[in-house]
């Protein structure tokens, strides 16, 4: 059972979850973007490529990526045309 004294806690952490960077990009690339294959690429770890129509999952990919090798860029692409969708930077997104 939650204390009543951490319940403020609690709820401020989950409205930041649920507004956060990761949970917005998830849901606009849901509504915006259904049928797509993306490409996850980093420079600094070639053997991490990957791709997938599970859009959830290679945002959480490039997240993580990004936060794993936090000097190096994490590309995230359309994989049909090669063209960026978003480029992350130690953990955020950030415009290369």
């Amino acid at each position: 059972m939650i204390s009543p004294g951490r319940l403020v806690g609690h709820a401020c952490d989950f409205i930041e979850f649920a507004f956060s960077q990761k949970s917005r990009l998830k849901r606009y690339t849901k509504d915006n973007y259904p049928n797509t294959r993306l490409t996850v690429r980093c420079d600094r770890a070639p053997w991490a490529t990957h791709s997938s129509f599970d859009t959830n999952l290679m945002i959480d990919m490039a997240f993580d990526l990004s936060e794993r090798y936090p000097e190096a860029w994490v590309d995230l692409e359309f994989t049909d045309d090669g063209h960026g969708y978003f480029s992350f930077f130690n953990g955020c997104i950030r415009e290369s």
